[in-house]
């Protein structure tokens, strides 16, 4: 089992006052696995685009989404099996590049977190991840991967895309 938060969405705003909304969903698999929505807002949320994939179509989870103040946005997803992407659009999310911002790493070699009352359990790299604009352009991304056969099983690392 793998712990994520499918009911914790990321929002953002650019400066035109758009608002983005990206979350996992499994809807467009029919239930097969989870990927990754982002709808859109120009009215101050009265109402919303249809939602659309941002990930590649694999199991993919714990999005965060970050905008400039020209309309374009940054979409951050772990997708399982393989590593963390960073999905990119300059026209308010109707058309996506992607492309890997890690290295490949298994996600059972993240700690496996004993479950509570109150915290799910499951394989868990955390979420502390984020994308955030950088001055001058593009976006800085930071996330946590597993690594095998040490006990100190996560690395944090910082990346930055222009």
């Amino acid at each position: 089992m793998i712990r994520t938060s499918p009911q914790v969405p990321s929002f953002a705003i650019d400066g035109h006052g758009a608002l983005y909304a990206v979350w996992q969903d499994a809807r467009l698999s029919h239930g097969a696995h989870e990927d990754i929505l982002l709808t859109r807002s120009t009215d101050g949320g009265r109402h919303w685009s249809t939602p659309r994939r941002v990930s590649r179509g694999k199991a993919s989870i714990i999005p965060v989404v970050a905008a400039r103040a020209n309309g374009s946005i940054a979409v951050l997803y772990l997708e399982l099996g393989s590593q963390y992407r960073l999905a990119r659009s300059a026209d308010g999310g109707r058309h996506i590049t992607d492309s890997a911002v890690s290295a490949s790493f298994a996600i059972t070699d993240a700690p496996d977190i004993t479950p509570s009352p109150l915290v799910p359990g499951g394989y868990f790299v955390g979420d502390y991840m984020g994308v955030a604009p950088l001055e001058g352009g593009g976006f800085g991304a930071v996330f946590v991967t597993a690594r095998a056969g040490t006990s100190d099983t996560t690395d944090v690392y910082y990346v930055a895309s222009r």
